[in-house]
């Protein structure tokens, strides 16, 4: 297996390793509450771990397994702030003690401040201001499970640069949603306000809601 840790440095990585039976984790964790903002004129997103193998069919792809990111803050993109993608689903995105601020995305895409295209889990985590939804997740073969725990969602909304308002102002999911002790503030969607989900179930535990809009 490889596992890699970046501690507050900027490193690009491009996985050497590509067979199907070994699992890779990258962990990406500041002590020092690292703020990641785009560069003048840069339109591009934060943080990607995506396909980087061209011209290998998309259920063939072998990312990293595990993604994990924490103790950082991502501010200020119009094109994603993270974008995290495991083809067949059966990766886990993990985000904790992370803020995400004022990022969104541009017309005919989902997930502002967050894309997983595998489960997600979310801990002690700020999203606010986000547009396009503050978290979309979905994957290409199978649903996704989304977990939320001790968060605040506020003031995000659905609607994207090409003034559509989609589905879920801060979680839209193709799969399960488990929220626990979170907070949902004046967030906005055409459906589900706050929560949206395709196909799942949305589990609520100790949860607090205020605010949210939903327009049908």
């Amino acid at each position: 297996a490889l596992s890699l840790q970046i501690e507050d440095r900027n490193l690009e990585l491009e996985p050497s390793l590509n067979t199907a039976d070994t699992r890779r984790s990258l962990t990406v964790k500041s002590s020092t509450g690292l703020i990641v903002t785009p560069a003048d004129g840069y339109t591009g997103r934060l943080f990607r771990v995506d396909n980087v193998n061209e011209g290998v069919p998309r259920n063939e792809q072998h990312e990293f397994d595990e993604v994990n990111i924490e103790g950082i803050t991502f501010s200020g993109s119009v094109t994603r702030a993270v974008s995290a993608t495991d083809y067949d689903g059966s990766g886990k995105l993990t985000i904790k003690n992370s803020r995400f601020l004022s990022n969104g995305v541009d017309q005919g895409y989902f997930g502002g401040a967050i894309r997983s295209g595998s489960d997600l889990e979310v801990e002690n985590s700020i999203f606010s201001g986000n547009y396009g939804q503050a978290i979309f997740a979905e994957s290409d073969l199978s649903t996704v499970e989304v977990r939320i725990s001790n968060s605040l969602f506020l003031d995000n909304t659905a609607q994207t640069l090409d003034y559509g308002l989609y589905n879920g102002g801060a979680v839209w999911a193709d799969g399960d949603i488990y929220s626990v002790n979170s907070t949902y503030l004046d967030n906005d969607a055409s459906r589900g306000g706050a929560l949206y989900s395709d196909t799942g179930d949305i589990q609520l535990v100790l949860n607090t809601f205020s605010s949210n809009f939903a327009s049908l």
